[in-house]
């Protein structure tokens, strides 16, 4: 199937129209800008500490099933989010 030109004259139509085209221009992809977060992290030191052999099990479960990478950073998410 080629292009046709009633394809072409309804493409040059719609880039003719001032608001048509404008918001065809907002939509683009290229247009936009893409922010990556930049990531603070502080240094840590290390503590050591006991807890429930059963508690720990479910620290290590919650802190995989969340993404994080290590139970202690998932921890430190929290204790920094209580309010």
């Amino acid at each position: 199937m080629g292009f046709s030109p009633e394809n072409r004259n309804i493409t040059n139509a719609l880039k003719n129209n001032p608001v048509i085209a404008d918001q065809m221009k907002k939509d683009n992809i290229k247009d936009k800008k893409f922010i990556i977060p930049k990531v603070h992290e502080e240094k840590t030191k290390t503590y050591t500490f006991t807890m429930k052999p059963e508690v720990r099990k479910k620290l290590s479960e919650l802190s995989k099933s969340h993404g994080f990478k290590s139970d202690s950073s998932f921890l430190s998410f929290l204790i920094d989010h209580v309010e």
